[in-house]
Formats: C-alpha cells, structure tokens, sequence
C-alpha cells in the first residue's frame, strides 16, 4: 500500500515525531553540554592538519601567483610552442611550489639564526644585570626627586620591597615550584611535539592544496551548485570571493608592512646606540601585526627593558616608535594595503573589541577582516532593499534633516505630510524625465497594437494542427 502525504494522522503523526526527537536533541545538548563539546574538540583536533594546510596554502598562494606569472613571462616563448600546454602549466606549477617552499624555508631558518642568538644573548644579559639595572634605576628616580625628601624614601622603599621580594622569590620558592612544574612541563613538551607534527602534516596538505587548487575549487562550486539554487549559489561564491580579497589583501599587507618595520625598527636602534635590537626589533615587528593596538603593545614592554638601562634612552626609543608609526601609517601602510578593509577607525576599534573579546589573540588579528566581510554583506543587504524601494543610495541624501519619501512635494503634502523632503534636483530630473519616457514609449506601443488589430480585423486563433500536446 503507497501511503500519502497529505493524509491527515500521516502528517501529524511526522510532525510529532520530528519535534519529539527535536525536543531531545536539544535536552542531550543542554545535560551533556561537557562531553558533547568534549567530543567537538576531539573531532576538531583531527582535523587540525588539514586546517593548518588550509592556512599554510592560503598564505603561500599569492607567492605561488608570482612565481608563476615569472616563468610565464620568461618561458613565454616556450609555453606558446608548447605542444601541450597542460604539461607545461603542470611543470610551472610545480617549480613555483617547490620554489615558494624553499623560499619560506630559507626566510624561516634565516630569521632563526640571525634572530634566535641575539634572542638568547639579550634575555640572559637581562637577567645577569638585574642588579645594575636596579641601581641604575634607583639613582634616577633619586635624583628625580631629591628635592622632595618624603617622596625619594617612599620610592626607595618601594623599590626594596620589591627587588627583596623578587630575590627571595627566585632563590627559594622557585626550585620548590619547580617540582611541581615538572609535570605541567612534559605536558607542554608533548603539546609542542603535537604542533610540530601537526605543522609538518600541514605542510604537506598545503602542497596538494598547492598544486590541484582549480581542481578543489572547482569541486567546492559544483557541490555549492548541486546544494542550493542557482541564485543562492552564486551569491554564496560572490560572498566567498569577496572574503578571500578581504582577507589575502590584509593578512599578506600586515605581514609586509611588519616586516618593513620591523627593519626599520633594528637600523634605527643601531644608529642611534640603543640596547637589545634584535629583541625589540623582533617585538616591535611582531606586535605590529595586531591592528591599531599593535604599536602600544610592542612598545610598552621594550620601553621598560630600556628604562632599567637609561630613561633617556627609553625617551628615544619612544620618540622613534612615535616616528615609525607616522611613517607607517601616512606612507607604507596606505601604498602596501590602501583601504582593503573600507572601514573607518571607529569600525575597526570595534571589531577588534568584540572579535579579541569572543576568540583571542586570533580574534585580534583577523577580527578586522572578518567585520569587513560582515559589513559587506549588511552594505548589500541595505543597498539591494533601497533599490527594491527606489530610493536614493548615496549617503549624503540622508545626512538631511527631516524625512524622505519617494514622492513629488506636493504629492507628499496631499498625503498629511507636514513638510516635504529635499531631494536633490538633478536626481529628481532624471526621474521625472525617465517617467515621461516611459509612458510615451507605452502610447507609441498601445497605437502600434491597436493599428495592427485593426488592419488585421481582429485576432484569430491559430489552427488546432498548431497547437502542441498542452494546448499552447
């Protein structure tokens, strides 16, 4: 027996059942919430090889991009002989992936044996001049304030307490907590040991990702496409398209422009005699990844390690951030990135509020990105209902006091309005002018109808041999 639909009990009795297990999916949820976000991670943690491929070859395509535009303009001669031009786009892909890791490689292993050394050399000369850094300390702050006699001893006896407390601190109750460390501490090793191999499965995802991209994004578009209407998937790639321009433009911009002054940041503290240039330049340039807070959060730490050593040197180095921030912001950031985001100041201290709030360091950095993708698509929203109306989208129409409408002044008074909008006359104009065309195009097309009826004696049916099976 072939059972309906559209019986009555058959539906109910599906609806029920629908919203019972409905029902207990979400009871599981709400008293298992632990373990079911236990298992979550569990099963994310999987995947993370494959989500740091994702990463790892987003991040190396635009290199990938250059080194094969390269070839092609080197070989260019050779590729148009080519007998087969797959095979040849092949080779080129492949040298430029080979080519952009042992790039990256060579820049990763560069930066440790340039950087790491002097990493090590100024932290271990912090810590053996700590009792020269007090005293250098403690005299400034003496001759700061040696005309106030109850202000010096307060500072000095602030300082003892502290520089006693740290002292006592490290001696005794540190080889004591180091026990206790030591557990927490082969945990945290086999987490690294976990990265690293995660980091290195990545890198091999992130080839294959490399080098059959068209051919993965091809199968994404056509399960997009197999998915959902035809309309609702091209708006899904447009939406896709637009973040992937987001986000390459910012992430790859603030990865040069951090580099850039990060340089800057080590030739300047060279020239000038600063101490511990490869360590400040290292936290400068890195900090400076994170917009608009960036800069301060690099700068307090350094300043300090350099107050302990001259607070005249600290006012330079402070001077120098001050300068390197204006040069950033005025000359290199606007060439390097221009406005890829298109959102103001205000916009980008809110994402990075909410986005730092919700996830973190990682919410810090691609907040911003992530908002202008949001924004975007609110902008079209807005924009696609206001042309659904018929009204104006420029925003200076709505800076005007009072309301719009979308009708004549006089038209707005007949309907109880109290006072009619200004809308801009030359826009008013176009509209008027395109209404008038309008209805003189519909007359020459009711005259033209109407002559051909006439000459013609009327409309007649065509013959039934015409028609098709469906009576059309």
């Amino acid at each position: 027996m072939k059972y309906r639909w559209d019986k009555k009990y058959l539906y109910w009795g599906v609806t029920i059942f629908l919203i019972l297990a409905a029902g207990m999916a979400l009871a599981t949820i709400f008293f298992q919430w632990q373990s079911l976000l236990s298992t979550v991670n569990f099963v994310l943690g999987l995947f993370t090889p494959i989500f740091y491929g994702i990463i790892i070859a987003f991040l190396l395509n635009p290199i990938v991009k250059f080194f094969e535009r390269v070839q092609r303009r080197i070989f260019r001669k050779k590729i148009q002989k080519a007998k087969n031009p797959k095979r040849s786009n092949t080779a080129i892909r492949a040298v430029a992936v080979i080519v952009t890791l042992l790039f990256m490689l060579g820049i990763i292993a560069g930066l440790f044996w340039m950087v790491i050394p002097a990493l090590i050399e100024s932290i271990s000369r912090i810590f053996s001049n700590l009792n020269t850094y007090y005293t250098n300390l403690t005299d400034w702050l003496n001759s700061f304030s040696q005309s106030e006699g109850m202000v010096s001893a307060f500072i000095q006896e602030g300082l003892d307490t502290a520089y006693q407390f740290i002292n006592n601190w490290v001696r005794n109750d540190l080889p004591q907590h180091m026990q206790a460390l030591l557990p927490a501490a082969a945990e945290s090793l086999g987490a690294v040991i976990g990265f690293f191999s995660n980091l290195i499965i990545g890198i091999v995802v992130s080839v294959y990702l490399l080098f059959s991209k068209e051919k993965f994004i091809a199968q994404m578009k056509k399960l997009t496409y197999a998915c959902l209407k035809k309309e609702r998937a091209n708006a899904v790639i447009e939406v896709s398209q637009h973040a992937n321009r987001m986000f390459s433009g910012f992430i790859s911009g603030r990865i040069l422009d951090s580099a850039i002054i990060g340089i800057l940041c080590f030739i300047a503290m060279l020239i000038l005699g600063l101490p511990y240039p490869h360590l400040i330049a290292v936290i400068v340039g890195v900090t400076n990844i994170i917009p608009f807070f960036g800069p301060f959060i690099g700068a307090i730490p350094s300043g300090f390690l350099i107050l302990m050593i001259d607070p005249w040197q600290c006012l330079y180095f402070v001077i120098l951030i001050i300068v390197l921030q204006q040069i950033d912001g005025n000359i290199i950031d606007p060439r390097i990135q221009g406005n890829v985001t298109g959102l103001s100041g205000f916009w980008i201290l809110l994402s990075i509020t909410v986005f730092g709030g919700l996830f973190g360091l990682v919410g810090i950095v691609l907040g911003v990105p992530s908002f202008a993708v949001l924004y975007g698509l609110v902008r079209r929203w807005v924009n696609r209902s206001l042309k659904k109306r018929k009204m104006d989208l420029a925003l200076e129409t709505y800076m005007e006091d009072g309301r719009i409408y979308e009708n004549d002044p006089e038209e707005d008074l007949d309907h109880g309005y109290t006072e009619p909008v200004k809308v801009d006359p030359a826009t008013r104009a176009a509209e008027q002018a395109a209404r008038k065309r309008k209805r003189k195009a519909s007359t020459w097309l009711a005259k033209k109808m109407r002559s051909r009826k006439e000459k013609k004696g009327g409309v007649q049916e065509p013959p039934d041999d015409d028609k098709d099976d469906f009576g059309f």
